[in-house]
C-alpha cells in the first residue's frame, strides 16, 4: 500500500548495514526518505522510515526497480535526491539542496564534496560560488527534477557501477548551460575510499560511451559568485 505524502522533495538512500542515513532523521526535513535496502539490514532499517525497499544491487538500478513499482512518485514528488550511503550531510543541508534547485530552476545537481575522498575536481567545494553550472553531475549524490528524472531514468536500468550513464544525461535532457551545477552552498562529505573500477568496469564504460555515441568531456560554465547568491 502506497503511503499518502505531504511533501513534494524525496531522498532516496541505497542503504547498506553501515549506512550513514539515520543522520537525516533528526531536524525538520522537508523531505521523505526512501530506504533501498541492498543487503541484510531491512530489519535493521524497517522503523526508520515509511518508505522502505529491499532488494539487492546498486543504487541506480535499484532505484529504476523501486519507481517501476511506485510509478506515482514521479508524479507526486518534485525533486529526487539518491544519496549513496557513505555520503554525510544533515537534514538542513538536504533542505539547503532542494532550495537550491528551485531558485535556480535546475534540473541536475549535486552538492559540492568538502574534506571527501572525490572522483571528480570540480565536484570539490569553491567556497566563493553558490554554485557552478557543468555539463557533469556524478551518481554518488545527484539531484534530479522529475522532469529530468523521467528522461534519465532509462539509463537506471541495468546494474551499473560508475559505466559513463551520466554522460548520457546532460544528452537526454538536452541541456543548456543553466540546466546542471555542482552547488557550492551545499556541503557533503563522502566518507569512504573510492573503490577502484575492475576491467569489467572499464570496458563496460566504454562500451556504454561507444554505444551511445557519447564522449567523455567535462565542462565547467558560469559560475554563480557567493556575494549574488
Amino acid at each position: 500500500m502506497e503511503q499518502i505524502k505531504e511533501k513534494r522533495n524525496a531522498v532516496f538512500v541505497a542503504a547498506g548495514k553501515d549506512s550513514l542515513h539515520r543522520q537525516l532523521l533528526s531536524g525538520n526535513a522537508d523531505f521523505d526518505l526512501h530506504l533501498l535496502v541492498y543487503d541484510d539490514s531491512y530489519d535493521k532499517f524497517c522503523h526508520d522510515t515509511d518508505f522502505i525497499y529491499g532488494s539487492s544491487g546498486y543504487k541506480m538500478d535499484m532505484t529504476y526497480r523501486y519507481l517501476q513499482q511506485h510509478p506515482s512518485y514521479l508524479d507526486e514528488y518534485e525533486y529526487f535526491f539518491l544519496m549513496d550511503d557513505d555520503v554525510q550531510m544533515t537534514t538542513e543541508e538536504v533542505n539547503k539542496l532542494f532550495m537550491l534547485m528551485r531558485k535556480y530552476n535546475l534540473k541536475i545537481a549535486q552538492p559540492s564534496l568538502l574534506m571527501s575522498y572525490y572522483t571528480y575536481s570540480h565536484t570539490a567545494n569553491h567556497p566563493l560560488c553558490v554554485l557552478r553550472y557543468t555539463n557533469f553531475v556524478e551518481m554518488m549524490a545527484p539531484c534530479f527534477s522529475k522532469e529530468a528524472l523521467r528522461k534519465v531514468l532509462p539509463t537506471f536500468k541495468r546494474q551499473v557501477r560508475g559505466c559513463g550513464i551520466e554522460m548520457h544525461w546532460p544528452v537526454l535532457i538536452e541541456v543548456t548551460h543553466r540546466d546542471m551545477a555542482i552547488i557550492d552552498a551545499v556541503h557533503a562529505v563522502h566518507t569512504r575510499p573510492l573503490q577502484p573500477w575492475s576491467k569489467e568496469d572499464h570496458a563496460n564504460m566504454l562500451k556504454y560511451l561507444a554505444d551511445n555515441h557519447l564522449d567523455w568531456s567535462i565542462e565547467e560554465y558560469s559560475s554563480v559568485p557567493l556575494h549574488s547568491g
